[in-house]
């Protein structure tokens, strides 16, 4: 099995090559293999705030700090997403 980073640059990847859901699926992988990692909720939630779906990018931050309540990338991008859906 692989780190979480070595998922995360792979998903990277895909995704600058215009391969979202191979992105999308590869992280959805690394969780059920490593499910404390808070790097692999955020850059899963990054890609699905870039897909418009919002809630399970909410989902994806949330988690990422239960995991880890000092990820400041991910209470960033929360706060981020709450304050985009009051407006």
């Amino acid at each position: 099995p692989m780190n979480p980073r070595s998922y995360i640059k792979l998903a990277i990847a895909y995704e600058q090559t215009g391969l979202q859901d191979k992105a999308v699926a590869l992280l959805q992988t690394a969780i059920t293999q490593i499910n404390f990692s808070a790097d692999l909720h955020f850059f899963l939630g990054q890609i699905y705030e870039r897909k418009n779906m919002s809630a399970s990018a909410k989902a994806e931050f949330e988690k990422a700090l239960e995991i880890q309540p000092d990820h400041q990338e991910s209470r960033v991008m929360l706060d981020m997403l709450i304050e985009k859906h009051k407006a």
